[in-house]
């Protein structure tokens, strides 16, 4: 009779064996598929965590003291209009690494106004760290950053004969120069201050807003293209855009951009690709003289340039994604206090990392409070009082002379 083999023993051991390569196998899917997720869509790796709370749109998701703030940081060392070496420095605000849950979180560069001449009244440092102050306490990195001005006064000795200033061209150009280097520099810096190098949105106000609009749609060829109109070469004079102010060599990748009441020299330069993957939000006045709200040639310019209205279309008729903030009878940009730019800014900036970026325009009307302000210090007042004194001044001569006729008659 033939004996049979027991597989008692045996079989746990082939079971334990097969859930093991069945787990392994488990495992290596799950791992191809989230490598295969990252590739195709990296944004979203991290969007769960900017999603879940109220951050971005909590104006005191972090309070003061929980914000570090570091001044007059060298992002770099160029030469500037003068000959002159010129040290470029950044203020950041961000939420201390030890107290925030997230290591990586997105970044703002912000770029002050001007006209490249000199750094305007907004820019002074009260203003631009206040708001960064706010854009952090919201759950940003935020920094603002210094860059090169200056050219010679065209009133003083020169003749432009219907041309552009050449030093004024150059003096944009260097700009140009200075933002992408500091965004090199941020990006090289990303772990020191916990940026998300994913998540770079830039903006500015003015001469800010056209840096950040031409460091996002433009690339060398349009900017060089754009400047020889004007009969000047500032790529051969100053070198290419990335090769100024330090020597470092990272790539970025701009996710959004903040125009505050800015120009572009045409939003042809703004394809449907760029639009669809870098939304952008706008602030402008419709009574800004400086930088008007639809479109200007600049008499010396040989092309027109566009305001925020214009930037607006182009992206609706693409399809993409934009805010547009318009202050009804608004200058250039005085009316849009910090706290409004901080909690639009950061509301439509949340909307972009949680893809559900959406087109809106609001409209608001200039406040009392601002017209106040702007007719004191627009010197109007004293005019006025000027013209009071001196109708004053004819009553009372007027007066005068009536009753020196009737002593003379009596």
């Amino acid at each position: 009779m033939p004996t049979t083999t027991s597989c008692k023993p045996l079989c746990p051991m082939l079971k334990k064996r097969h859930n093991s390569t069945h787990r392994q196998m488990i495992k290596k899917l799950f791992l191809a598929a989230l490598f295969f997720w990252t590739i195709i869509f990296p944004d979203n790796l991290f969007s769960q965590n900017y999603c879940q709370t109220n951050r971005f749109v909590n104006a005191n998701f972090f309070t003061e003291n929980k914000i570090q703030i570091d001044t007059s940081i060298t992002y770099g060392v160029a030469i500037d209009w003068l000959g002159v070496v010129d040290t470029q420095k950044f203020h950041i605000a961000y939420p201390k690494l030890n107290i925030d849950t997230l290591q990586q979180r997105p970044f703002i560069m912000l770029m002050h106004g001007g006209g490249y001449h000199t750094e305007d009244d907004f820019s002074n440092k009260n203003q631009w760290n206040k708001l960064c102050l706010l854009l952090a306490e919201r759950g940003f990195v935020a920094a603002t950053i210094d860059y090169r001005v200056g050219w010679k006064d065209p009133d003083e000795d020169w003749d432009p004969k219907g041309k552009v200033e050449p030093t004024a061209v150059h003096a944009v150009y260097r700009a140009f120069q200075d933002a992408r280097a500091a965004l090199r520099y941020f990006v090289h810096n990303a772990s020191v201050y916990g940026i998300d190098t994913n998540n770079i949105f830039i903006g500015g106000r003015s001469a800010g807003g056209d840096i950040s609009l031409h460091t996002a749609f433009l690339s060398q060829q349009n900017i060089d293209s754009l400047i020889a109109t004007l009969s000047i070469d500032s790529h051969k004079l100053l070198g290419s855009l990335d090769s100024s102010t330090n020597s470092l060599t990272e790539k970025y990748k701009i996710r959004g951009v903040i125009n505050m009441w800015g120009p572009i020299p045409d939003t042809v330069f703004i394809d449907a690709s760029e639009a669809h993957s870098i939304p952008i939000i706008m602030f402008h006045g419709t009574d800004d003289k400086s930088v008007p709200y639809k479109k200007f040639c600049p008499p010396d310019y040989s092309y027109t340039r566009y305001g925020s209205y214009y930037i607006a279309q182009r992206y609706k008729h693409l399809g993409a994604c934009y805010q547009l903030n318009t202050k009804l009878g608004g200058g250039h940009g005085e009316d849009f206090d910090n706290e409004f730019l901080a909690d639009h800014i950061s509301s439509f900036f949340k909307n972009v990392l949680c893809n559900t970026c959406k087109s809106e325009e609001f409209e608001s009307k200039v406040s009392l409070k601002w017209k106040i302000e702007l007719f004191f210090s627009s010197g109007v007042y004293l005019n006025i009082i000027a013209v009071i004194i001196l109708i004053f001044i004819i009553v009372l001569l007027r007066k005068f002379i009536r009753r020196r006729k009737q002593k003379l008659n009596i």
